[in-house]
């Protein structure tokens, strides 16, 4: 259930990345942590700037946000009758192997560092 909620959650908060990082970037110049406060503000000022110039660009994560919701009612039938629908904790369990892959090969590639 935990799994389902979280990608309810993730799915829903794709639709409003910017406001989402307006409120973030407000509230986080008091940390100790100044390469992640200014990674944030870097990210927000980008997102920013292209919605305003390209706003046809969000189409892209209305689609990441709409996936992550389909896939939360995918689990829901896993959640009630897991050996039934063994090949859906399968699937889970492949793509969140895949998305680290992903991660360590398109971070890199889009100028996304590791560690700061």
């Amino acid at each position: 259930m935990w799994f389902i909620l979280a990608l309810l959650v993730s799915g829903m908060s794709a639709f409003p990345l910017e406001t989402e990082l307006r409120w973030i970037v407000r509230h986080i110049d008091g940390l100790p942590l100044p390469g992640l406060v200014a990674r944030l503000h870097q990210v927000h000022e980008a997102l920013a700037e292209t919605n305003r110039a390209y706003p046809f660009l969000a189409y892209g994560t209305d689609w990441l946000a709409f996936a992550h919701l389909v896939l939360a009612v995918l689990f829901i039938g896993a959640w009630r009758d897991p050996v039934r629908n063994k090949w859906v904790i399968q699937f889970g369990l492949i793509a969140c192997v895949g998305v680290w892959f992903l991660a360590m090969i398109a971070g890199p590639t889009r100028g996304i560092p590791l560690y700061r």
